[in-house]
């Protein structure tokens, strides 16, 4: 077997970003995954879809990945990698579809279940995207700060690039992140790697899920809430280990 035809037939990852920042932070990252793996590499980024449509129903967002992904390389299993608010759709996806995904990587995971929307935590999230969204003049560079440990180490969009203010988007978080999600325990084997240095999501959260579903945890001292983003080699050697391990 020649090595395009190896890469074609490996079971493919599928990367799955939140609202918050640009689907570019993750270009090194996601070479470094094609390059450790040698396996075609997809990455969704949420913010672009919704910009797309008003749309906001999370099943109707995988039922299109899905259609996307079996054009691109066919209908087989894959191995989903979420950040933030990715984790709702990889976990709905997992849920509804349990035998396309072969396992789950969870990286500061942003969702609740739906008993719990209420929390006071869950609001002071809100509060701060509606404030990195809506509050005007640099806010490129005040979403790095919010994304990374290290923000002057990463460059923001230059100025025209930079995505419009867009109320719809904003609504769309709200929307999820009040809806909730069922808390099932995954059937496919999942992970979840954490940030301590977390502004957005507190790295609690994962600990909680990592103890209700008995999954392993894997937490990083130092990077910000885009671990993917402040250490890609880290979190591409843990995905590797994930992945080679539960390949199917």
């Amino acid at each position: 077997m020649d090595d395009t035809s190896r890469i074609n037939s490996a079971p493919p990852i599928v990367l799955i970003r939140g609202l918050m920042g640009d689907a570019s932070y993750w270009d090194y990252f996601k070479q470094l995954l094609e390059q450790r793996l040698q396996r075609n590499v997809y990455l969704l980024d949420l913010t672009t879809a919704f910009d797309r449509d008003e749309s906001v129903h999370l099943d109707e967002w995988v039922e299109r990945l899905r259609q996307h992904l079996n054009e691109e390389f066919g209908h087989r299993r894959c191995h989903l990698v979420s950040l933030s608010l990715g984790a709702v759709v990889a976990l709905n996806w997992q849920q509804r579809f349990p035998d396309e995904v072969a396992s789950c990587t969870f990286i500061n995971a942003a969702f609740i279940d739906g008993q719990q929307r209420w929390q006071p935590q869950r609001w002071w999230l809100l509060i701060k995207l509606a404030v990195l969204t809506l509050w005007p003049g640099n806010r490129p560079e005040r979403w790095l700060r919010w994304l990374s440990a290290w923000p002057t180490l990463h460059s923001p969009w230059p100025d025209d690039k930079e995505p419009p203010v867009n109320v719809r988007r904003l609504v769309a978080q709200y929307q999820i992140l009040l809806k909730g999600v069922a808390f099932s325990q995954p059937s496919a084997p999942c992970q979840l790697l954490v940030s301590r240095h977390d502004r957005l999501v507190h790295c609690s959260h994962s600990y909680q899920l990592a103890e209700r579903w008995q999954s392993p945890l894997f937490p990083h001292l130092s990077a910000g809430h885009d671990l993917a983003l402040d250490d890609p080699r880290w979190v591409c050697e843990k995905i590797t280990d994930w992945v080679i391990r539960h390949d199917s």
